[in-house]
Order: structure tokens, then C-alpha cells, then sequence
């Protein structure tokens, strides 16, 4: 309780409150402390004015909340701090300098310190890695340049206060610089324009290959760093051949390249293919495509298989075909596949040939026309065959015929072909002659797979198709 003496009279306050005390109150009204009864008299005192209330001391409960949210509160200033000043370059100049230095070290995981976000597909690991691998000296010399340019237009785009280095819209610029601000501040980045190979693909032939580490078996490459990369491609056709091709691809000035390779391939083939309905022709296994509207398609095989395996199948003239024949790739260039089809048709005209001749010889041995076979009864075949003696005189053997698959001439409705016959007269000092004769074949009515000699003329001239290497010469069996 605190006294204050008034002109005589006494003014009581409370203790604990300071408040002014009713007189003979017992509690004060406005804590509810109790007052002392006990005066205090003081003469001569000058009473001193109020207290001010005494502060309740803090829980321990207090002290912590506060001392806790007071912890928070500078640990996310220190924190906002650190963010804000490390957030990255926060000028064009800075950024291009940083990025500079990372170039000439070579230091890839540091270029993508700044890269813009949305460069995703270049972050890829293999896009990475390949650029990595690619990240020579040309390389980095366009970089050097690709940041100078960047910086020169970030300033100059600068007064038009803009957030891009370039346009924004490539501007022919692989690289340009772009300003981001978030909660932590401002900062610069570089985006880069992702570039793009392609492998050349041919109608009868694809690519597929190695691009630095990424590998594709279309021959296609995208989200690429520009660099200047090495490549590998392997050419293929479906007839097995094969050839690997190198060299590098230049991505630092154009965002998308094809890979020029047919002219580069060292090896091909030239196979030119005769349309006939009923036959079809393979090459290792692979049949080939038939002209749909000429007689013949030519096809080129590259790269040249190192085996060449071409068959032909089917009927022709309703006579089975089924002929083939091999090569090594050293050996020719050029196929034509109607040899296939002139070698399996002189072994059945040869097969013809043989048995009419030999009628022949008998028919004029005997006189009798009526053994002739193998000749069109309607034909002028017959007619030259059936002229023999009226009563057997000298005689006459067949030895051989042969013909040469090359001078086989195709029909609509036949084939012609050139033969020689040799033949020996028994019991005379004679010796063997050659004839040669040319002859029309055609299918016999009605008759699957048999054939007979429509017509026949008389050569004056012997091309000595015996000692020709490619003939195909029949003994007679009867010899």
C-alpha cells in the first residue's frame, strides 16, 4: 500500500496495481489484493506520484514459443537470403561468363547448371552422354561464338525490356539467353534449340546406325545438343546385303541434316527382272518385284549381297520352270534373270529336239513317215520332216543336238530357238556333218506340260554350238 498525502488528508494506492484505493476498502477494486490497514505517516513528506504496475514474469511455456518462432523467423530471413543470392546469374553478362568458363573446360554437367527447363528432352541421360562424346574442339568453338551472339542480343533486347535474348523465336539462334524471376529473385538462363539427324532410306534399301552412344535402327535422331558428331550407319536390304559407312555430321549451324549414302555405297547390283505371269524370281531367298505394266523391271541391289542366289519358279507355256544359279559378288554386276528361264526352257526344247530328230532318223531309215514325234501334224515342221525315201536306202544316226540358251527368243505362244544336230552314217566312209535349223516350239492343245515343233527352216550357216562352252549338248541315248 502506497500513501500520498493531500492538504491533510491521506490517498491510498494499492501495491500490487498501483490502483487508487476507496478509503476503509479492504481488497482492491481492481486486482482484488488485499490492503494493508497499517498508515503510514510521513511528515514533511512530499508524496511521490503513482507506481507503474510491476510486469508478471513470463512462463517457461512462453519463453520457448517464442524463443522458437523467433529461431523460425530468422532461419527462413537467413534462408530466403541464401536462395536469393545464389539463385544464379542475374545478368546477361554474368550468365554468358559462367557459361564460358564451363566451355572451356568442357564441363557439360555445369552447362546444365543453366539450362532452361524446358530443354526436358535434352536432359536425357543418352542426349547427355552423346553430347558429351561429341564435345570437341569444334564443338566448343561454337559454343564460344553461340554465347557472345547470345549476350550481344540479351543487351540489345535488353532496352526493349524484354525476357529473351533473341525474339524468343529461334531467330536462326541455336542458343539465346532468358530472364525467369520466381520468389527468389531474377536470374538468367540459356535454352537451346534442339537439333535433329536423319539417315538416308532408299526404296530397296534402309539405314540404321550409331550416333556417338545413341544408336537407332531407323536411322533417326532428335532432341540433339548441336555439336559435330560422329556417326556410323549400316545399309541394309532385305536381299542380305550390307556395308558400314562413317563420317561425321556437322549440327552447330542448322537444326536439322540429313546423311547423304547411296552415292557413298561401293558396292551394287544391277538385276533386271522379265515379267512373265506364271514365274516368279528370288534373290537369296527374297522373291523380287515383277514390272506391273512393260516386260522387264530393273532393280538395284545395294549394297551388293556377298552372295548371289537367284532362282526362278512357276510354268511357263504350261512347261514346269524351276532353274537357279549362284554367284559370288566378285563375279558380276549385272544379272538378267531371263537366263533363267532361257536355261530351264532349252533343257526341255533340247529334251524335244532330240526325240523329233530321232524319229526323224528313223522314219527315213525305214522310209516311214509314220514315226515321226514331237512335230504339229498342222505345221510346216511336219511337212519338211515327213519328206524321207520311198524305200530305205543309206542310213543315218543322230549323235547329238545342241542348243545355246542364249539365243532363246520368247513368244506370246512360243519360243524360238537355234540347234545344231550332228549326224554319222553308218557303213560309209563319210564323215559326220552338222546341220543347223531353227525351230518354233509351242504347247500342244489341250496338253499340259508337252510341247511339239510347229515349224522348222534350214540355216546356212553353223555357229559350231558344240564347242560353244555355254551349250547345252544331248547325246543321243541310243547310240
Amino acid at each position: 500500500m502506497l500513501l500520498s498525502f493531500n492538504r491533510g488528508s491521506f490517498i491510498v494506492f494499492c501495491g500490487n496495481c498501483g490502483a487508487k484505493i476507496e478509503e476503509n476498502a479492504r481488497f482492491c477494486g481492481e486486482c482484488g489484493q488485499p490492503v494493508s490497514q497499517a498508515p503510514v505517516q510521513q511528515s514533511g513528506f512530499r508524496p511521490a506520484p503513482p507506481a507503474k504496475a510491476a510486469r508478471r514474469p513470463w512462463s517457461r511455456k512462453t519463453k520457448v514459443i517464442t524463443a522458437v518462432s523467433v529461431g523460425i523467423v530468422g532461419a527462413a530471413a537467413v534462408t530466403y537470403s541464401i536462395f536469393h543470392f545464389t539463385y544464379g546469374p542475374s545478368t546477361p553478362a554474368k550468365l554468358e561468363e559462367k557459361l564460358q568458363a564451363a566451355v572451356t573446360a568442357r564441363d557439360v554437367d555445369q552447362l546444365l547448371t543453366y539450362l532452361d527447363d524446358s530443354n526436358t528432352a535434352m536432359r536425357a541421360e543418352d542426349r547427355v552422354e552423346a553430347f558429351r562424346k561429341a564435345f570437341n574442339d569444334e564443338t566448343a568453338y561454337g559454343y564460344e561464338s553461340y554465347l557472345k551472339d547470345a549476350l550481344y542480343a540479351a543487351e540489345q533486347e535488353a532496352e526493349n525490356d524484354s525476357d529473351y535474348g533473341t525474339d524468343g523465336d529461334g531467330d536462326g539462334a541455336p542458343v539465346y539467353f532468358v530472364k525467369e524471376s520466381s520468389w527468389r529473385g531474377t536470374r538468367w538462363v540459356f535454352n537451346v534449340t534442339p537439333a535433329e539427324v536423319t539417315m538416308e532410306q532408299g526404296e530397296d534399301w534402309t539405314a540404321g546406325g550409331s550416333l556417338e552412344t545413341l544408336e537407332s535402327a531407323q536411322g533417326t535422331f532428335d532432341s540433339l545438343w548441336p555439336a559435330v558428331y560422329s556417326y556410323q550407319a549400316k545399309v541394309t536390304n532385305p536381299y542380305g546385303g550390307s556395308e558400314t559407312l562413317e563420317g561425321t555430321v556437322d549440327l552447330l549451324n542448322t537444326s536439322s541434316e540429313e546423311i547423304y549414302l547411296y552415292d557413298r555405297l561401293e558396292s551394287g547390283l544391277r538385276v533386271e527382272i522379265p515379267t512373265f505371269a506364271d514365274i516368279t524370281y528370288t534373290l537369296n531367298g527374297k522373291e523380287l518385284p515383277q514390272a506391273e505394266d512393260g516386260d522387264y523391271n530393273t532393280l538395284s541391289v545395294v549394297p551388293k549381297p556377298a552372295e548371289l542366289k537367284v532362282e526362278a519358279k512357276g510354268a511357263y507355256l504350261g512347261m514346269p520352270v524351276e532353274q537357279s544359279r549362284t554367284w559370288e559378288a566378285s563375279e558380276t554386276d549385272d544379272i538378267e534373270l531371263e537366263t533363267l528361264l532361257k536355261d530351264s526352257v532349252a533343257a526341255q526344247a533340247a529334251k524335244l529336239l532330240l526325240e523329233a530328230n530321232v524319229s526323224w532318223t528313223k522314219a527315213y531309215n525305214a522310209a516311214d513317215s509314220s514315226l515321226l514325234t514331237g512335230l504339229d501334224p498342222d505345221g510346216d515342221a511336219y511337212q519338211t520332216f515327213s519328206e524321207v525315201p520311198e524305200t530305205p536306202g543309206r542310213q543315218v544316226r543322230l549323235v547329238r543336238v545342241a542348243v545355246a540358251p542364249d539365243n532363246i527368243e520368247f513368244y506370246e505362244d512360243g519360243v524360238r530357238i537355234t540347234a545344231e544336230e550332228e549326224y554319222a552314217y553308218p557303213g560309209t566312209e563319210e564323215s559326220n556333218s552338222t546341220s543347223s535349223n531353227t525351230y518354233v516350239i509351242t504347247p500342244k492343245p489341250g496338253q499340259e506340260q508337252q510341247w511339239w515343233i510347229r515349224s522348222s527352216s534350214r540355216n546356212y550357216w553353223v555357229d559350231d554350238l558344240f564347242g560353244n562352252s555355254e551349250s547345252l549338248i544331248l547325246d543321243n541315248p541310243e547310240n
